[in-house]
């Protein structure tokens, strides 16, 4: 585990999973500084279908400029960064590669520790995201309702 204060950690966050490159800058507690998508809407469509080589190759064009401009957005330079997680699947192996390798350059570079996620874990565990669930209780107060809390309702 990176050191220091976990809420004040800084981690870049790279997804490459199918069609859309994204990253994210994320706090520790939660808080997201920064987030960019390149979308690859209309790509695919005279496929019917997302085309794995497309998508690669889209993502391998997308990735550089996807996660500078995020950190840039962040306010952050990248040795700032505590670490740095990627989709390691499921996903399309071709796409999760480009991610990966990405990821696994940026941690190198700069000496970060890098840690794989799960996709589908991920999407899960967004519901108990510290930041999320901030947001949740704030709008829960705002309209007067009390909703029980369901932290894991999909594992």
């Amino acid at each position: 585990m990176p050191a220091g204060d976990p809420a004040e950690w800084l981690v870049l966050g790279i997804e490459s999973s199918c069609d859309d490159t994204a990253a994210a800058v994320v706090r520790g507690d939660g808080s997201i500084l920064a987030h960019r998508v390149a979308s690859q809407v209309g790509l695919h469509e005279q496929y019917g279908g997302v085309k794995p080589d497309v998508a690669c190759k889209a993502h391998a064009a997308a990735i550089q400029a996807t996660v500078d401009e995020t950190i840039a957005a962040a306010g952050i330079q990248p040795q700032r960064l505590t670490a740095v997680a990627v989709t390691i699947g499921p996903g399309l192996s071709l796409c999760l590669q480009v991610g990966v390798r990405h990821a696994l350059h940026i941690a190198a570079q700069h000496q970060l520790p890098w840690i794989p996620v799960h996709h589908m874990e991920a999407h899960a565990l967004m519901a108990a995201m510290p930041g999320v669930l901030h947001q949740q209780q704030q709008q829960q107060q705002q309209d007067g309702q009390q909703h029980p809390k369901m932290t894991f309702p999909a594992l």
